[in-house]
């Protein structure tokens, strides 16, 4: 029984430690801002200065959706094979 009891706190522990990899203190939006104004600084589709005002001071329900719109834009560059950094300084690869 001891083990049964053990397995939900080891979970909870678990789940704490993959939430807080990946994302900064306190702030989900801000790093999905920041990964957005820093790896594609000029997407149309992507503006920079749109999502700072949406995300300044988001509640913890917005920092949710940031945390799943990060994973999904990290995730779909990966899959096209862009990586922060990749475009040129004109802004014609992002």
């Amino acid at each position: 029984m001891t083990a049964t009891r053990a397995l939900p706190s080891a979970l909870l522990a678990l789940g704490f430690a993959a939430a807080a990899a990946g994302c900064s203190d306190e702030d989900p939006c801000q790093d999905y801002v920041d990964y957005i104004c820093d790896c594609h600084p000029d997407d149309p589709e992507l503006p920079c200065e749109e999502l700072q005002n949406t995300y300044a001071d988001a509640d913890d329900k917005l920092q949710d959706q940031c945390v799943t719109a990060l994973e999904d834009q990290e995730s779909a560059d990966d899959e096209a094979g862009h990586e922060c950094g990749d475009a040129p300084a004109d802004g014609t690869g992002a």
